[in-house]
């Protein structure tokens, strides 16, 4: 189904540096040469053009949450993936691609995982036609006057540190 097929890519994408340097650096210098801007929005449309049919369709087959902007969600991922490339290329992670990669691959299928039977989805910005977020009222929160300690309950998750273990998130 299209949302295996999706899962198996990202997870590829973000289990291991890409193989291809030149790509990496090709795309990241279009990032910093202003002549270069009219190719890089031509690269990063084709890419939510290629794979924003493909989360659309997993959404309407209940495999990926129905309420996420699906081409905002490609072109988050092709963020994860060249900047986590570009990193590595440069060898500028303070953790490891690897840690990046299984961190970035969690939070994505936490993301993508449409809510139990009954449950609402997690909120989302209201868009308006053209995509754009509508602007909300900003809240002033407000703080107690002495902070309380609190402690957690929530278990610390472990970490992967080896790669066929992110393969498994895939199936």
């Amino acid at each position: 189904d299209e949302r295996s097929l999706l899962m198996r890519f990202v997870v590829g994408l973000l289990s291991q540096p890409s193989p291809h340097a030149e790509l990496v650096t090709f795309r990241g210098r279009l990032s910093f040469d202003p002549e270069a801007g009219d190719a890089a929005r031509q690269v990063n449309q084709a890419m939510v053009d290629r794979f924003g049919p493909l989360v659309r369709a997993a959404q309407a087959a209940g495999g990926v949450e129905p309420h996420l902007d699906a081409e905002a969600l490609v072109e988050l991922v092709d963020l994860l993936v060249e900047g986590c490339n570009r990193r590595h290329i440069s060898d500028t992670f303070a953790t490891s691609f690897e840690r990046v990669g299984t961190v970035a691959i969690n939070l994505l299928l936490g993301a993508l995982r449409p809510p139990p039977e009954g449950e609402p989805p997690p909120p989302s910005p209201s868009m308006t036609p053209t995509g754009t977020t509508t602007p909300t009222t900003p809240t002033t929160p407000t703080t107690p006057a002495t902070p309380t300690p609190t402690t957690s309950t929530t278990p610390t998750p472990t970490i992967p540190t080896t790669t066929p273990s992110l393969r498994e998130h895939a199936r």
